[in-house]
């Protein structure tokens, strides 16, 4: 099985502001950016594979960019494939948010949820469990690309690495790169990160 994690393309969100599970507009460039990314993709996807995508519009709407020219492959929507929940925190300015909050969290993103939001533990976890059953059928899905977001490549690529949740952010992963993730029984091969 070939996985390819593929993140959105550029949010219509400054770079100083905390979003995660919010709807956030795409930027202008969706068109030129979207473009670029489907053509790299596609030109490594055979005519039978899956399209799973995080049900928020900046992913879904590079999922239907890509149906577009595969038009027999339905798209299936996931919520285990939503970014963080930064719970309160969600569309405030980073400088917004009290330190006394923010500090304890930077300190352990991975145990220490935002203010009614999630931990990064759970977000591994929901993708965690989302992994293993995809993998369980990779006798009969020879690729899935999966549309998704940041926080999410990097728990899969901590997932496949088996690296520490904490070391998950030393991957930049940037907007509309594609991540390849070979699988063969048990055995994983991370093949590229960031096309």
């Amino acid at each position: 099985m070939e996985i390819f994690l593929v993140r959105h393309t550029s949010v219509n969100v400054p770079k100083s502001v905390c979003y995660g599970q919010t709807d956030v507009g795409l930027a202008d460039t969706f068109l030129s950016e979207s473009e670029q990314t489907i053509n790299q993709l596609s030109k490594q996807l055979h005519s039978d594979f899956q399209i799973v995508s995080s049900p928020l519009s900046r992913c879904f709407s590079l999922a239907k960019v890509l149906q577009k020219q595969f038009p027999n492959i339905d798209i299936e929507q996931d919520d285990r494939l939503m970014e963080m929940d930064f719970g309160d925190w969600e569309m405030q300015t980073w400088d917004e948010i009290p330190r006394e909050s923010s500090e304890p969290w930077m300190n352990d993103f991975v145990n220490m949820p935002a203010p009614n939001g999630e931990s990064f533990l759970a977000l591994s976890e929901r993708l965690n469990q989302f992994l293993a059953e995809k993998i369980s059928l990779q006798k009969t899905i020879p690729q899935i690309v999966i549309m998704a977001h940041g926080g999410i490549i990097r728990a899969a690529l901590s997932y496949f690495a088996g690296l520490p949740l904490e070391n998950a952010f030393k991957f930049d992963i940037k907007y509309g790169s594609i991540t390849k993730i070979s699988v063969k029984g048990n055995f994983t091969k991370i093949d590229y990160v960031n096309l």
